[in-house]
């Protein structure tokens, strides 16, 4: 039944009873037309109302990532957003000063963990995603820095960060050493912004 088939059939309630005729019955078979079509057409069309949470994870190599400040109003926090870049694939980060506080001291944590070791050359691979645009936006709530390291099969030589929201989602980034590194910088840069 379309939303103005029910408009039709309630006005044809009105003009036919009386405040005094309406039944318990039919107040009820009025609220469950209501409830199974005209609410779920309305949710499902509003952007606001209809904002399903589906939890995710999705990692892939970085070929570059970048730091911006947002733009906000004068008496809100700052924030920033940390794009990681690959291709036709992205992720979008959002936080604030100490979620990039947080970025910096998990990167510094594992540089003091004992058998450290800076990463040797690494080339990400691009994903293989023909056709396929997926651009995970995500609001920090946590981040863990895992550095190079040897297991005992293989030798890893980029830096695995792991990005969760409040949601459960995760969204990982595989960067190269040099990649940490200009990221530590801009970082720092936007931090000592703050601090000044």
């Amino acid at each position: 039944m379309t939303r103005r088939g029910i408009v039709s059939r309630l006005e044809t309630v009105e003009r036919t009873r009386t405040p005094d005729h309406f039944s318990s019955r039919c107040v009820l078979r009025v609220l469950r037309v209501f409830a199974v079509h005209v609410i779920p057409s309305v949710c499902l069309n509003h952007p606001v109302l209809w904002r399903p949470v589906v939890a995710y994870e999705f990692g892939f190599d970085v070929v570059r990532v970048e730091v911006e400040e947002l733009e906000v109003g004068p008496d809100e926090p700052r924030e920033f957003i940390i794009e990681a870049l690959a291709g036709e694939v992205a992720a979008h980060i959002n936080t604030d000063v100490h979620g990039l506080a947080q970025l910096v001291e998990e990167i510094n944590r594992e540089e003091r963990q004992p058998g450290y070791r800076a990463g040797q050359a690494w080339e990400p691979q691009l994903p293989q995603m023909r056709g396929f645009f997926f651009h995970p936006r995500i609001v920090m709530s946590a981040v863990q820095a895992i550095a190079p390291h040897e297991n005992d099969e293989e030798e890893v030589d980029f830096w695995e960060f792991v990005f969760d929201d409040d949601d459960g989602s995760q969204v990982v980034l595989r960067l190269s050493e040099n990649a940490t590194r200009q990221l530590a910088r801009r970082v720092d840069e936007m931090i000592s912004d703050v601090l000044r």
